[in-house]
């Protein structure tokens, strides 16, 4: 992984990290008291946090794709990456190529 990637991905899952405590004082907070201002922010946070979850996902897809290491394709993390249907998997290609020597 290059430096920014990395960066990318330790800002992500802190920020991951920071959205589940937040999320976890709301639901004490709103078992303690509801309020439909509480219910809200309740959904906010656990929509927050699958996005940066779904996030995580793909940036480190997107480095084992690189890197050669995918065995099976997510097909939208494909499309994100803007490989065809049929692309051929690097690790796939490796194995073609040592088969026909």
């Amino acid at each position: 992984m290059k430096g920014s990637t990395w960066l990318v991905t330790l800002v992500t899952f802190v920020a991951g990290i920071v959205v589940f405590s937040s999320g976890y004082a709301e639901v004490v907070r709103y078992l303690e008291r509801p309020t439909w201002v509480g219910l809200a922010l309740i959904a906010f946070w656990f929509v927050l946090l699958i996005f940066l979850v779904v996030s995580l996902g793909f940036i480190m897809y997107a480095v084992d794709r690189k890197a050669g290491n995918v065995k099976v394709k997510i097909s939208v993390f494909e499309k994100l990456l803007g490989y065809k249907a049929d692309a051929v998997l690097p690790e796939a290609r490796v194995k073609s190529d040592k088969e026909q020597a």
